[in-house]
């Protein structure tokens, strides 16, 4: 069992708590807050499901399983972060102070969310909400980065149509991602372009 301490404390939602994985810095342990955890539970199934049809999706931290915890069932995802150890930055910092885009990623804010555009609607990851806080932009290296999706993974829905068929997830994230850049034009009206409404 491994004991889960304040000091190893990340961050809180509205239905889970993340705490750092001892003694590996690129792994964190997600336990939830509330009895009826239907974030944990619909990211999980949709987990299950693409493991059984062979897909990896690279916007998707790496799963690694269950733990044991003195605060219950806990499960250990990627701890997203730089090539220089750092955590990596939600979207939403660079939305707020486009000159970190040049200064970090080496490109500009218009590109970045083209490339969001572009990486979304190939890789169809299911979400259930499309915030720029739960989107981090990894730094891969100098000169390249990777978008994550972190929060919102999957869907309630009773029967998942989207997540065995590729017809109904391609639906779903051009459905998804004009949520998105309607959001995007009203949150940062200066980041928004007609490139970005999916044609």
């Amino acid at each position: 069992m491994i004991e889960l301490t304040d000091d190893m404390f990340i961050s809180k939602g509205t239905q889970k708590a993340v705490y750092a994985y001892p003694g590996d810095s690129t792994k964190c342990i997600k336990v939830k807050i509330i009895e009826k955890n239907t974030d944990m539970e619909k990211e999980l199934q949709y987990r299950k499901v693409l493991e059984k049809k062979g897909q990896h999706k690279t916007m998707l931290p790496e799963y690694y399983g269950s733990v044991p915890t003195n605060l219950g069932e806990g499960h250990i995802f990627e701890l997203v972060r730089d090539f220089d150890g750092q955590r990596s930055r939600e979207l939403d910092e660079y939305l707020k102070c486009p000159e970190l885009a040049q200064q970090l990623l080496h490109t500009d804010v218009q590109s970045l969310l083209l490339e969001f555009k572009k990486e979304f609607l190939k890789e169809m990851v299911v979400v259930s909400n499309t915030e720029t806080y739960n989107v981090l932009v990894q730094r891969q290296s100098e000169n390249g980065y990777r978008l994550c999706i972190i929060d919102n993974i999957g869907t309630p829905c009773k029967v998942p149509l989207a997540f065995w068929f590729d017809y109904f997830a391609k639906k779903r994230a051009e459905r998804y991602w004009t949520r998105f850049i309607e959001e995007l034009r009203r949150k940062y009206p200066c980041h928004y372009s007609k490139a970005l409404i999916v044609k």
